[in-house]
């Protein structure tokens, strides 16, 4: 069902208690949570990427005539972790969703503006950026980059 959804990434995970997703697994039910864009705002890229992932799923199940676009290839995640602010100050990533990067390639920099400290973030990982935290205003702890293997 992901596969011919066609988001740019399947990301395995596991299955939450008392959850839609656990309910229909026990009754052997097809479920598909699409996430994309941020909160707070409307992203037109990821509300592109679902129309056409609903209408992939619809002509799938012969319930649509074929989508006229090219559907995308997914890349399958199956492990992922968050990078988090080591301190508090502005982030500033140097990456974008859905790039590749390398275990110590740099992903921004935390400032403090008022006594001009940067802290360089780098990767642990290779992976691909599925997660970015875009609030330039951080706390110490805060998820700043997810990266899925």
């Amino acid at each position: 069902l992901a596969n011919e959804f066609g988001a740019p990434f399947i990301i395995k995970s596991k299955l939450i208690p008392n959850s839609l997703r656990k309910e229909c697994n026990k009754r052997g039910l097809p479920m598909l949570v699409f996430e994309g864009g941020e909160s707070l705002r409307l992203d037109q890229n990821s509300i592109k990427v679902g129309m056409n992932g609903i209408k992939n799923i619809l002509a799938f199940n012969k319930m649509a005539t074929k989508p006229k676009f090219k559907k995308n290839s997914s890349i399958t995640i199956s492990n992922a972790h968050w990078v988090r602010a080591t301190f508090s100050g502005i982030f500033e990533p140097n990456i974008k969703a859905g790039q590749y990067i390398n275990k110590g390639d740099k992903l921004g920099v935390i400032s403090i503006p008022y006594d001009k400290t940067i802290r360089i973030v780098k990767a642990r990982k290779s992976g691909y950026i599925y997660g970015l935290n875009n609030n330039p205003v951080i706390n110490q702890g805060d998820a700043l980059v997810h990266i899925g293997e």
